[in-house]
């Protein structure tokens, strides 16, 4: 987001470091995520960029990364850039998380399988690099997943996922790799494990049209300005902003409401019973 922003202002790396008096290495390592920007430093840097109505919402974003820095986690994520490795560490740290998908299920839901077949699948149209990339981290967000529920940890974010009925549909990795996946997923779901609701084909209020989000509610303790994270996968962007979490906050409560929370089990039974059949 902030080499975007630098480069919609028309600056150089190398400007950018001689106008707020850096290192260039300083706005390089900022840039990269390979350390954590200090809300001083970001505030100059979004103020140089011109871009001041999200300066206290991002701020807010970095203050928690630099308190949350040397956590448990830190020697794993190290390598990923700064949007993904906050999003990991605000997954980890949540109490609350609401998954919105359209394309595919959320990555810590995914069987090993699955994922595989989703990386198969985008490296179609990504470098191989992004797939290298892509491939670490969605086996440590499934890690982080399937580590809060084998009898050891003492604490676990509440789950809950809503999902357009297409993802179900979706044969990544052929019919048996789908079918597994909804096997456990139904599982998960009747574990409790996962609140799940799935918006059918046929209601007026369809979830294909929007880009795919997440809600993250963190513990009040972390002092965020907002009880709420909001990651806009599509933008690479987490968000604080209030108008913009009022409105997926609004989203969420339309898509919700547009499920029954009835049918999702037949739903899915159904969906397994069709590839059953068609496997045979």
């Amino acid at each position: 987001m902030l080499r975007d922003a630098r480069e919609a202002a028309q600056l150089s790396q190398g400007a950018t470091a001689d106008k707020l008096g850096w290192s260039l290495s300083k706005v390089q390592r900022i840039e990269s995520g390979e350390v954590n920007v200090s809300g001083t430093d970001l505030r100059a840097m979004l103020d140089l960029y011109g871009i001041v109505s999200q300066a206290e919402p991002l701020v807010t974003l970095a203050r928690f990364a630099r308190r949350r820095s040397g956590s448990w986690h830190d020697a794993a994520l190290r390598h990923l850039d700064g949007y993904t490795h906050d999003l990991v560490q605000f997954e980890h740290d949540a109490k609350l998380i609401r998954w919105c998908e359209s394309g595919w299920l959320p990555d810590p839901l995914h069987t090993d399988r699955y994922a595989t077949a989703r990386l198969d699948y985008l490296s179609t149209i990504w470098t191989a690099a992004q797939c290298q990339a892509y491939a670490a981290v969605s086996q440590l967000r499934r890690d982080l997943y399937r580590g809060l529920f084998d009898g050891r940890a003492t604490r676990r974010p509440r789950y809950q996922v809503v999902l357009d009925e297409a993802v179900i549909h979706r044969p990544y990795g052929g019919y048996p790799v789908l079918r597994e996946q909804l096997e456990v997923l139904l599982d998960h779901a009747r574990a409790g494990q996962v609140e799940l609701a799935i918006i059918a084909f046929e209601t007026a209020n369809p979830l294909a049209a929007d880009d795919p989000f997440t809600l993250i509610e963190v513990d009040h303790t972390y002092q965020l300005a907002q009880a709420t994270v909001l990651a806009l996968h599509s933008q690479q962007r987490l968000t604080t902003d209030p108008p913009v979490l009022q409105w997926h906050h609004r989203r969420w409560d339309k898509l919700r409401a547009a499920c029954d929370p009835t049918r999702t089990e037949l739903t899915l039974l159904r969906r397994l019973d069709t590839i059953h059949r068609m496997s045979a």
